[in-house]
């Protein structure tokens, strides 16, 4: 097993940056893909590295190698300050078009300052940086006064069933906490090359339909009007019918304000005014425009799935159709489905449920956001910090059911074209993770030592 160096005494972040490329490296080359996940060899690899450091830890196996690693620091000054956990996954979603990919998607490539892989983004980088900041804050001797946790758990991209989900039902007392950090929140670069940060404070809402119809079959050399195909096309052309509303919230007003006041006019302008009807014009327009856009103010839908027939003369009995409906924490998912109801009646479709989250917030009004904050102003280099809603969903829900303050913090200092999880050549810039470990170890030191 490779050895990791990790300081004891002065920090020289290029050597930690180089310590955690290596280990990201090593980490992409355990082919975690979901299904069928078997997270189990990846556990055990964390595993080893937190005992050669002295952090013990421990493997529970939801099912046959699906496992979920729970390790613990205690507080060198304990007290009655709540746990602050680490979350992240160690699941990815893989890739079926390993010919495209210009490196092998598990061969954890470092090329031109990259490291390559499935899951480079989503989020294996944020495992390292978690674990890099754990390994750190025990070997640099910090006097840490609550417990710091560190879960990597299984199946978060397939809804959490054998991860994050059955550990807070099973293993609640391992793993609960006052404070949780998962993914989502990065860093963006301002026009005038200037940092601003996020950190996600809110989940948009997840269902998962099934639309499905049902019609006469027959030869393709005889066309049937009303066929299962022709009933599936209308309702889809029904369901993206559906106007999308734009949803402003109270912190979007709050922060969009504290973001102005970085930017130039005519934008500042915009910017402190979210409600004008000139603000309502320009972000329709930019709805429209752009898919990152609408899926931080609107309820969206993706279809992602399409099944209809099985030979190419014969007209199918039934077609199908599975949307990807993200919902927005000013709606709720039972708006959403009258919504979708009310678009599809009169037609004969049936609707099935295959998945469903209510979108999740947390408050803002605690000393964890607060320390987050100042740290990335004062020793990052933040022009700016602000709470964003994260356009998915991701195991934090499941910390907010309990009760759980939850903040996605990937601190790397991204380009918006780093940004696209799952794509081809996924992959983290070897000088950005080195940002990413520095400013991670840094908001958790300041924030577990106060």
């Amino acid at each position: 097993m490779t050895t990791y160096n990790i300081p004891t005494g002065g920090l020289d972040w290029g050597g930690v940056g180089q310590t955690a490329a290596a280990m990201l490296a090593d980490y992409l080359r355990i082919d975690t893909t979901n299904p069928p996940g078997r997270e189990e060899a990846a556990a055990e690899w964390m595993r080893g590295i937190l005992k050669e450091h002295g952090i013990e830890s421990e493997i529970f196996l939801a099912a046959k190698e699906r496992a979920n690693l729970v390790a613990r620091l205690p507080a060198r000054k304990p007290g009655s300050k709540g746990a602050i956990v680490l979350n992240s996954h160690s699941d990815v979603v893989g890739t079926d078009e390993k010919d495209k990919w210009s490196v092998d998607p598990f061969g954890g490539i470092i090329q031109d300052g990259k490291v390559y892989g499935a899951g480079a983004i989503d989020c294996k980088s944020l495992g390292v940086m978690q674990l890099m900041s754990l390994l750190l804050l025990k070997e640099q001797g910090v006097e840490t006064t609550r417990d710091v946790v560190l879960n990597i758990v299984a199946d978060e991209e397939n809804g959490g069933k054998f991860g994050a989900g059955w550990l807070t039902t099973e293993h609640w007392d391992k793993v609960a906490g006052e404070f949780t950090l998962g993914e989502g929140g990065f860093g963006f670069l301002l026009p005038n090359g200037a940092p601003l940060y996020s950190v996600t404070y809110a989940e948009k809402g997840t269902l998962w339909l099934r639309l499905r119809t049902r019609g006469p079959d027959g030869h393709g050399s005889m066309p049937r009007r009303g066929s299962a195909v022709d009933k599936l096309h209308e309702a889809l052309g029904r369901v993206y019918g559906i106007p999308g509303e734009i949803f402003i919230g109270d912190q979007t007003v709050a922060h969009l304000g504290r973001i102005a006041e970085h930017v130039k006019w005519p934008y500042s302008f915009l910017l402190k005014r979210p409600r004008s009807w000139l603000m309502r014009r320009f972000l329709r327009k930019a709805v429209k425009k752009s898919p990152r856009m609408a899926a931080l103010l609107t309820n969206t839908i993706s279809v992602t799935n399409l099944r209809a027939g099985f030979k190419e003369n014969a007209i199918p009995p039934e077609a199908a159709a599975v949307l990807d409906c993200r919902v927005h924490p000013n709606s709720s998912t039972a708006d959403f489905l009258k919504q979708l109801h009310q678009a599809l009646s009169g037609l004969e479709v049936e609707v099935e449920e295959i998945l469903r989250f209510e979108p999740t917030v947390s408050p803002l009004d605690n000393g964890l956001f607060q320390s987050l904050s100042a740290t990335l102003r004062e020793e990052c280099g933040a022009r700016a910090v602000f709470p964003l809603l994260l356009p998915a969903s991701t195991d934090m829900r499941f910390f907010r059911r309990r009760g759980v303050t939850c903040y996605g913090f990937q601190p790397l200092l991204m380009k918006l074209d780093e940004l696209d999880a799952h794509d081809v050549d996924e992959h983290v810039a070897v000088d950005n993770l080195r940002v990413g470990v520095r400013n991670y170890y840094l908001t958790l030191r300041n924030f577990c030592a106060a």
